[in-house]
């Protein structure tokens, strides 16, 4: 997952384009097989979050990788202090999130159960910032959000899922991948 915000709100059209073109660069990457980004309102909360989908972390040392990664041209517009890169483990791919759901994001020092009658799948921390522990993840329609009375955040998809995760082909098409 990536997290950021924008020090100025007036640059969210150019973080959109932006988006757009890193998320079909980094699904084309040997080892990633899903990209989609999301975006909230939600106070205390990273504005924008991407999820991407990897066999391994082994993805980020491909010379592709390493060529496109980083926020090239969008870089000056984001606040440093939201921005975290961080390696989960507990789901075999990310959510397909449509246009109807939401996606809902805690953190957490330890992983938990259920939040407000809601069942999150909690993913460990595994690598780059570690800005978190311990991250809950659910999927829910957007007509069902319920008013959470703790810390959750409700994401809405801003991309399309990129890449043949979007397909339902997931680690095969992505291990047969040059």
């Amino acid at each position: 997952m990536s997290q950021m915000s924008l020090l100025d709100a007036g640059s969210a059209p150019a973080l959109d384009r932006w988006y757009q073109e890193h998320l079909r660069n980094m699904a084309s990457v040997p080892g990633i097989y899903s990209a989609q980004r999301f975006t909230t309102s939600t106070p205390g909360f990273p504005g924008s979050i991407a999820l991407y989908s990897v066999v391994s972390e082994h993805a980020f040392e491909n010379p592709f990788y390493q060529r496109i990664r980083g926020l090239g041209t969008i870089a000056p517009h984001i606040d440093e202090r939201h921005h975290h890169v961080d390696l989960f483990a507990g789901m075999d791919a990310a959510p397909q999130v449509g246009e109807d759901e939401c996606l809902l994001l805690s953190d957490s020092t330890q992983p938990g159960g259920s939040i407000d009658d809601v069942a999150f799948i909690w993913l460990k921390c595994i690598g780059r910032d570690f800005s978190t522990p311990y991250r809950g993840i659910a999927t829910v329609a957007r007509n069902t959000v319920p008013a959470f009375e703790s810390a959750v955040a409700v994401y809405r998809p801003a991309s399309i899922l990129f890449g043949p995760g979007a397909a339902g082909q997931g680690n095969q098409r992505a291990e047969q991948r040059p």
